[in-house]
């Protein structure tokens, strides 16, 4: 098709193609430039006219033609072999000619049956892409998907086996510690009780030494007190006969002063 563009020559911005002759020489120009792509080039060449495509009078000639070199080589050929004369130079060199010849005649066939096929298959390629696309696109997903899920379960599985993993060895450290601890506690009673019973012991010796001092300081104590006690009601027997004796002496003094002054 005749490209309807303002400007197919821009392949990108600020950079025009030249003017090309054919076909063959604009795509091989816009192929050689790394900037333009596939779609830019089929749209920048689509002005040429492709030489397969001239109409149905050249797929005529070009049919004959093919067909023509075709058949006049081959019995070229049939005459060299049935002759067996390929063992002369000249035989084979037009032997290897003949050959030649029917390779070009197949392509000029090519060139006007195989071409259209080509058009055709690729005309149904294009149309089945969507459909293969949709295809394969909708069996990756469904593989994303199985594999999302193989890895969610393998992952799943991990977890729980780490998981009873990790609950047996806190189990295991748990019944560690508490056998640990279990066997402190018992060491520490033990000598709780050990020290308990020693400190006992202590204090009642202690008791013991405090209350027999303590009943031996009372005893002296106790006798100090008796002895003072003794001491001082035998000092005042002995001095009570002596104030006795001056309290009556005063007395008697008294009585007569008071009788003599009447």
């Amino acid at each position: 098709m005749f490209n309807n563009s303002s400007n197919p020559w821009m392949v990108t911005e600020g950079t025009p193609a030249p003017v090309f002759a054919n076909l063959v020489s604009c795509y091989k120009w816009h192929l050689q430039n790394n900037t333009a792509s596939i779609a830019q080039a089929n749209e920048a060449c689509s002005m040429h006219e492709d030489l397969v495509r001239l109409g149905t009078e050249t797929d005529i000639v070009f049919w004959l033609m093919g067909l023509l070199i075709i058949i006049s080589n081959a019995v070229v050929l049939v005459g060299i072999i049935g002759t067996r004369e390929l063992r002369r130079p000249i035989y084979f060199y037009l032997a290897n000619l003949a050959v030649t010849d029917v390779f070009a005649g197949i392509g000029l066939l090519y060139r006007t049956v195989g071409h259209n096929g080509y058009d055709l298959m690729k005309t149904n390629l294009e149309q089945e892409m969507p459909q293969i696309y949709r295809k394969v696109l909708y069996m990756e997903r469904d593989k994303t998907h199985q594999v999302w899920l193989q890895m969610n379960r393998l992952r799943w599985e991990t977890r729980t086996k780490q998981e009873q993993e990790m609950l047996q060895i806190y189990r295991k450290v748990l019944y560690m510690e508490r056998d640990k601890t279990h066997q402190v506690w018992l060491q520490m009673n033990s000598l709780q009780w050990e020290t308990r019973t020693k400190l006992e012991q202590e204090m009642l010796q202690i008791y013991r030494k405090v209350l027999y001092m303590e009943r031996d300081k009372t005893h002296q104590v106790w006798l100090q007190m008796n002895s003072l006690q003794w001491e001082t009601r035998s000092k005042l027997e002995q001095e009570m006969p002596q104030i006795y004796r001056k309290v009556l002496h005063m007395e008697r003094d008294k009585t007569q002063s008071e009788s003599g002054s009447r």
